[in-house]
C-alpha cells in the first residue's frame, strides 16, 4: 500500500515539491505545444525517471492515468503549473485540515472531497495517505492555505486572521477530540536522539536568516552538494526579494512598486549566471562553496541597503518580523512569511512574476524537505543513517548561528507540545570528562531556564510554578560500529602481549578496541553519578545503537553487567553532610529492528535481555522482530544473504530454544541440526557436536575480553591454522580462540546466499511464541515508534504495525507491553502525540469500536510515563530547589 500512496503522492504534488517543474513548467509548456492534441508522454516520461529512482511503478499505464486525472482532467482546467499547485494546495487543506480549540487539527472524518482526490485511500486509508503526505512535503503552506480559504468571518469581523497562527510549529494535531482528552493528562517521550532533535521548520527557519558572512562555515558544514548548496542560498535571498515586494506594495505608489519590481525580479534572473561566474575557473569543491557564498553574501547586502523598507533598534538578522511587524507571533517566521506571500497571491491584481518566484522558492524548500525527512523508500539503518548524519549537521549548523544556548533549542522544540510530561535524550559519551561534564552543565543549565522563564514566576527572588513542570532525563548510548580488521587478529599476540604486560592486547582481539571504549565510557557516566548523586535523578539510563548488524551483543554483555554490578556502586554516598541514595541506571537496547533474517532480529532481543542483565522494566528499541509476520517476511526475502558466523549463530540459538519448548517440534530440530552440521564444516572444516557449539556459544557472553588469562601456548601447535599439519580437536574453549583468529574470522564474515524456506518460517513462528512469552514473563517494555518502523522496518503501511501483534488490544495472555515514541522527530516529521494519534487510527481501521481503541491508548499512555526510567517524585517546587543545588555543585567545579 504504501508504495502506491507514495507513487500516487508524487504526482499529484510533482508541480510544486521538487525540481521537476524548476527549469520548466510542464504544463504550460503542454497547452503552448498541443493545443489541439492531448498527449501526456512528456510529463509522463519526466515524471516516470523520478518515481522509479524512489518507488516501484508497476505499470506506467498506472502513471500515465494519475497524470491525466490530476493535470487535466480536473474540474478546472489548468494551463500552468502555479494554477495547479494553488488550487491542490486548496483540495489537500480541504480534505485533511480543520480546527479545534484554537489549534490545527488533522481532518479525519470523510467530506464530498476526499474520493474525488483520493479515490480509493479514501476512508480509513485516510490517515496513511496523510502519514505519507506528510513526509513528503511540509504542511506549513497547506494550513496558511486553510486559514485562507476560511477567512470569511475574520474578514467580516475585521480581525487579524494571521493571529491563528498563534502555536502552531509545523505540525498538525492528529488528535480526535476524545483522544486529545486522553493526551492532555500527560505523556512521556522515552526514546528520541538528541542528533535528530529539530524539525524542518527550524532548520529552515535558520536556514533563511540573513546572509553573513560569518555564518559561511556553518553552511559549509552542512556538507551538501553544490547544487543543493546554492539552492538553499537562492531561496534564501528569493525569500528576502518577495518579503521586500510585499512590503513595498503597501507603502509606495503603484508606478514605484513597480520600478522595484523590474529591479528586484532582475536580479533574481541573473543570479544563475553570476553563480556561474563567480565559480568559474575554481576546482576544488570547497573553494568554490566559498565563492559562491561569498556570492550570495554581497548579493545579500546589497538588496538590503537598497530595497529595504525599514530598520529600528529591534532589527535583527531575523527579518520576517522587522518587515512584517510580526515579533508577537508565536510561530515560524516561514508561516507568516507564506501567509503573506499567499494572501498577495490571491489577490487578483498580483504580479505574475511574483507569483513565479514564489513557486520557484517553494519547489526549492521542498525538495531540500526531502532531503531531511525521510520517505517510506528504503528500508533498513544504513540508509537511514545518511538521513540521520544530515539531520545532525542542521543541528549543528543551528547551534553555530543561533544566539539562544544549543541546549536551550533543543528542549524547547520538544516542550512546544504542551501535553509532554517526561522526555528522555539519548545522547551520546564525549571523549573526554570535561567535555562530558561540560554538556551535563549546558544541558541542565538550559533546563532551569526554560522551566524559569516558561513554567514559573517570580516572586520576590523566588520561582514558583503556575503549571505543571515537564521531567528531563538523559540516556548514554553506546555507538555500536563494525569492526573491519580482521587481518590483525590473533588470539596468541593477544597473549604475549598479556604475558610481557604490554598495552595494545585488545587491538589483536575481535572487537577488543571497540570493548575497551564502550568500558571507558560507562566508568565515565559511573564516575560522575557517584560523584554528583542528584545528578543520578537526570543520568538515568543507558542504551547501545546505531546499526544493529555491526556489533555483536556479546562485545556488549560484559558492560551491562558492569553496569549493573552492586559491589561498583554504593546505595548511599555522603554529600556535603547530607546521606543521598543513587538512583540506579537503568537499560534500554535497540535490537530486532535491522536485520539480515528474522531470527537474527529475534536472537539480538534474546541476549540483550539473558545476557545483558536485563530486569523488569528495562526497555527493548523497536524489537519489530517480534511482531512482524514470519510469512510476509518470507515473501519479501524469499533469499537473504548474511555472514556464515552469523546464520550459524541463529540455527545454535534456535535450536537450543527449541528444545526446550513444549511444542511438538521434532522436524525443526532436525532441520536445524543438519544446517548446523553443514556450517560448522563450512567454518571449522569439520562436524562439531552441538552441544559444544551451544556451550561455546554461551561462554562468549561471560566473558570480557578486557580481562582474558594468559593461555599456554603450546595450545597453538593443536589449534592455530598457522602451524603446519595441524589436526584440531575442537572444544569450546578453541571455538572461542577461533573468534579471534584472522583464519577463522575470514570464514565466518564471508557471505552466504540461502532459501528462507517453509521449515524457516515455522521456526520463527515458535521463536516469536516462546520470546514473547519470556518478554511478557521478565516484564521488558518495548519502545516501539510508529513511522520510524515503518520507514526502517519491513512493513507494509501502518496498519501492519507490530504493535498490534505483540500487545493485542483484545487479547491479553501473552502480551508484551509496550511504549510508543518518536525516536527521530526531524527525520520523520511527527512528535510524540500524533504518534499515539497513528497507533489510534490503526484500530478504527481494525473495526475496533470506539471505547476499546480509547481504552487501548490510555494504557499505553499510561505505559508511557510508567515505564520511563525518569523517577522524579518531588514536587515541583522541590524539584526547581534540588535541580538549582545540584547546578550549584557542578558549576563549583567549573
Amino acid at each position: 500500500m504504501n508504495n502506491a500512496i507514495n507513487c500516487m503522492i508524487e504526482v499529484m504534488c510533482y508541480p510544486f515539491a521538487g525540481l521537476g517543474f524548476y527549469e520548466q513548467d510542464s504544463i504550460e509548456q503542454h497547452y503552448k505545444t498541443d493545443k489541439n492534441q492531448f498527449n501526456t508522454k512528456n510529463i509522463t516520461e519526466t515524471l516516470e525517471n523520478t518515481i522509479k529512482s524512489k518507488y516501484h511503478i508497476h505499470n506506467l499505464d498506472i502513471l500515465d492515468m494519475l497524470v491525466r486525472k490530476y493535470y487535466f482532467f480536473s474540474e478546472k482546467q489548468y494551463h500552468n503549473a502555479e494554477e495547479y499547485s494553488l488550487d491542490m494546495f486548496s483540495k489537500l487543506a480541504k480534505s485533511f485540515i480543520s480546527q479545534r480549540d484554537g489549534k490545527f487539527v488533522y481532518k479525519y472524518w470523510e467530506n464530498e472531497q476526499d474520493k474525488e482526490l483520493l479515490g480509493g485511500f479514501a476512508g480509513h486509508n485516510k490517515i496513511i495517505f496523510f502519514h505519507a503526505l506528510n513526509r513528503h512535503i511540509p504542511l506549513d503552506i497547506i494550513v496558511v492555505q486553510y486559514l485562507l480559504d476560511n477567512a470569511n468571518y475574520s474578514k467580516e469581523h475585521n480581525i487579524e486572521y494571521i493571529n491563528y497562527l498563534k502555536g502552531f510549529y509545523g505540525l498538525i494535531h492528529m488528535g480526535d477530540m476524545q483522544l486529545d482528552g486522553l493526551l492532555q493528562k500527560g505523556i512521556s517521550e522515552n526514546h528520541i536522539h538528541v542528533g535528530a532533535y529539530g524539525s524542518f521548520p527550524l532548520f529552515w527557519d535558520s536556514f533563511m536568516k540573513q546572509l553573513y558572512a560569518k555564518n559561511k562555515q556553518g553552511f559549509l558544514n552542512l556538507r551538501l552538494k553544490e547544487e543543493d548548496f546554492t539552492l538553499i542560498l537562492t531561496a534564501n535571498i528569493l525569500r528576502l526579494v518577495l518579503s521586500i515586494w510585499i512590503k513595498y506594495e503597501e507603502i509606495n505608489s503603484s508606478e514605484k512598486s513597480n520600478e522595484t519590481y523590474k529591479e528586484l525580479f532582475q536580479i533574481i534572473c541573473n543570479i544563475k549566471s553570476n553563480v556561474q561566474n563567480c565559480k568559474q575557473d575554481i576546482t576544488s569543491e570547497k573553494e568554490r562553496q566559498n565563492a559562491i557564498y561569498s556570492f550570495f553574501v554581497s548579493l545579500w547586502e546589497e538588496i538590503e541597503n537598497n530595497y529595504f523598507v525599514s530598520k529600528n533598534d529591534e532589527y535583527n538578522y531575523n527579518y520576517i518580523d522587522n518587515i512584517f511587524k510580526t515579533k508577537h507571533i508565536n510561530t515560524t517566521r516561514e508561516a507568516i512569511f507564506l501567509f503573506y506571500a499567499l494572501e498577495k497571491i490571491q489577490n487578483k491584481k498580483q504580479n505574475k512574476y511574483f507569483r513565479k518566484i514564489f513557486f520557484q522558492y517553494i519547489r526549492i524548500k521542498h525538495h531540500i524537505f526531502n532531503i531531511y525527512v525521510q520517505e517510506n523508500t528504503i528500508t533498513g539503518l544504513q540508509y537511514f543513517q545518511r538521513y540521520y548524519g544530515k539531520n545532525s549537521k542542521a543541528g549543528n549548523f543551528i547551534k553555530n548561528i543561533e544566539e539562544k544556548d544549543y541546549w536551550e533549542i533543543v528542549i524547547r522544540e520538544q516542550f512546544q507540545n504542551k501535553y509532554l510530561e517526561k522526555i528522555e535524550f539519548r545522547l551520546s559519551v564525549k571523549d573526554s570528562d570535561k567535555d562530558l561534564f561540560k554538556d551535563i552543565v549546558a544541558f541542565l543549565s538550559a533546563y532551569q531556564k526554560i522551566l524559569h522563564e516558561s513554567y514559573c514566576i517570580k516572586k520576590e527572588e523566588e520561582y514558583v510554578p503556575y503549571k505543571r513542570l515537564p521531567r528531563v532525563g538523559i540516556i548514554f548510548h553506546f555507538i555500536k560500529n563494525e569492526d573491519t580488521e580482521i587481518s590483525s587478529k590473533c588470539f596468541y599476540e593477544a597473549c604475549d602481549y598479556l604475558k610481557k604486560e604490554e598495552e595494545g592486547y585488545h587491538s589483536f582481539l575481535y572487537y577488543g578496541n571497540l570493548q575497551k571504549k564502550y568500558q571507558q565510557q560507562l566508568e565515565q557516566v559511573k564516575e560522575m553519578r557517584i560523584k554528583y548523586p542528584i545528578l543520578s535523578k537526570y543520568i538515568v539510563g543507558i542504551d547501545a545503537a546505531s546499526l544493529e548488524n555491526a556489533t555483536p551483543i556479546q562485545i556488549f554483555a560484559p558492560i551491562f553487567e558492569n553496569a549493573r554490578d552492586s559491589s561498583c556502586e554504593p546505595i548511599f554516598i555522603q554529600k556535603d553532610g547530607i546521606e543521598c541514595s543513587l538512583q540506579s541506571l537503568c537499560f534500554t537496547f535497540h535490537a530486532g529492528e535491522d536485520f539480515r533474517h528474522l531470527l537474527s532480529g529475534l536472537r539480538r532481543i534474546y541476549e540483550v535481555v539473558h545476557y545483558c542483565k536485563f530486569h523488569a522494566g528495562d526497555r527493548i528499541g523497536h524489537g519489530i522482530a517480534l511482531g512482524l509476520s514470519a510469512e510476509f517476511w518470507q515473501k519479501r526475502n524469499p533469499v537473504v544473504i548474511l555472514p556464515q558466523m552469523e546464520l550459524l549463530e541463529n540455527y545454535i540459538w534456535a535450536f537450543d530454544l527449541l528444545r526446550n519448548s513444549e511444542n511438538e517440534v521434532t522436524k525443526q530440530l532436525f532441520y536445524l541440526e543438519e544446517k548446523i552440521e553443514q556450517l560448522s564444516e563450512k567454518i571449522y572444516g569439520s562436524i562439531i557436536n552441538i552441544s559444544t557449539l551451544i556451550r561455546a556459544y554461551k561462554k562468549e557472553f561471560k566473558k570480557s575480553l578486557m580481562n582474558i588469562d594468559y593461555e599456554n601456548k603450546e595450545l597453538k601447535e593443536k589449534f592455530c591454522k598457522n602451524m603446519p599439519n595441524n589436526t584440531i580437536l575442537w572444544n569450546e574453549k578453541k571455538l572461542y580462540y577461533a573468534k579471534h583468529c584472522q583464519y577463522y574470522l575470514n570464514r565466518m564474515v564471508k557471505p552466504i546466499h540461502i532459501e528462507i524456506t517453509q521449515q524457516d518460517v515455522e521456526i520463527i513462528k515458535n521463536v516469536q511464541i516462546i520470546l514473547e512469552e519470556y518478554l511478557g514473563q521478565a516484564g521488558i517494555v518495548i519502545e516501539i515508534n510508529p513511522s520510524s518502523n515503518v520507514v526502517i522496518g519491513e512493513m507494509d503501511s501502518l496498519f501492519d504495525h507490530h504493535s498490534y501483534t505483540i500487545n493485542h488490544f483484545m487479547d491479553a495472555k501473552n502480551n508484551v507491553m509496550i511504549c510508543v515514541n518518536t525516536d527521530d522527530p526531524s527525520l520523520f516529521n511527527t512528535n510524540i502525540s500524533n504518534e499515539l494519534c497513528y497507533i489510534y487510527y490503526g484500530l478504527m481501521e481494525k473495526k475496533c469500536n470506539k471505547e476499546l481503541a480509547l481504552n487501548w491508548i490510555e494504557k499505553l499512555r499510561k505505559n508511557g510515563i510508567e515505564c520511563s526510567f525518569i523517577r522524579n517524585n518531588l514536587t515541583d517546587k522541590e524539584m526547581l530547589e534540588e535541580l538549582e543545588e545540584l547546578l550549584k555543585q557542578l558549576k563549583g567545579e567549573i
